[in-house]
């Protein structure tokens, strides 16, 4: 059964990737090695939006809509006919509840997933680079360099990071004593938690402000001092830091050109 199931992987693999399953638009199906176990996905997408929802079915559904090359508004070369581009240029693989999916040209390319609701992430988009994930509980890595992150209905813990795009989330359940992280530079940091949550926050905005309806104990600001020879410097943080409820694990909250939001559940 096992190396049946490597067969039907290597042929898809092969036939994304060369453009054999048809043309602009594809639906393949990941069968998990463990299907009653946590999984994780990694993807990378260099152009283009990707969209992940946690389902009830114990299968990796992709569906990739790359777009097509257009022979039009371009000189053709010595007369002859542009063909547009129909390959995909997409791999997939899975091994013990691990699936890898990863693209070997820049095309653009959008990607809609189910994964069963219990799998990490570790998901990249470069240009286009919208994320949106929902409904998935696990320990999860986001980031969009030119484009937002939206997380609804999520639970576990988050590391997310863009340049050029807002970040907004929302918790139904986190994991003690995870550190996490929710970094931009052009845009809000809107983070919704469980009303129970405890954490030690560090909290920064640049140009922005800072709000939030939890019971928040603020912390003196953190004076750091160097000394090289006669040379001495203080420096008195940029940070704020505090603790929401009893405090716990390390929350980080950073952005420049937005506000950084903290809310009730």
């Amino acid at each position: 059964m096992k190396s049946t199931f490597k067969y039907i992987l290597l042929f898809i693999v092969f036939s994304v990737a060369n453009g054999l399953i048809g043309q602009g638009n594809e639906k393949i199906s990941v069968p998990l090695t463990n299907p009653s176990e946590p999984g994780k996905l990694k993807i990378y997408n260099h152009n283009g939006t990707i969209d992940i929802e946690g389902y009830s079915g114990s299968t990796v559904e992709v569906e990739i809509m790359a777009k097509k090359s257009s022979t039009n508004n371009k000189p053709s070369r010595s007369g002859l006919k542009k063909i547009p581009k129909r390959s995909m240029g997409v791999t997939i693989t899975e091994e013990d509840n691990f699936v890898n999916i990863s693209a070997s040209n820049n095309d653009r390319k959008d990607y809609k997933i189910l994964v069963p609701k219990n799998f990490s992430l570790q998901v990249s988009s470069h240009h286009n680079g919208q994320v949106n994930i929902s409904n998935v509980i696990g320990a999860m890595e986001v980031n969009s360099h030119h484009g937002g992150i939206a997380l609804e209905s999520i639970g576990g813990a988050v590391i997310a990071d863009t340049h050029h795009g807002s970040i907004k989330a929302s918790f139904t359940e986190v994991y003690d004593d995870s550190p996490m992280a929710f970094t931009t530079y052009h845009g809000d940091v809107d983070i919704t938690f469980p009303s129970d949550l405890s954490a030690d926050v560090k909290m920064k905005s640049g140009k922005g402000d800072i709000y939030t309806d939890f019971d928040f104990s603020a912390s003196e600001p953190r004076i750091e001092e160097a000394k090289n020879g006669n040379r001495r410097e203080i420096k008195i943080g940029g940070w704020t830091y505090g603790a929401i409820g009893s405090g716990g694990a390390d929350i980080i909250f950073d952005t420049y050109h937005g506000d950084v939001i903290i809310r009730k559940l």
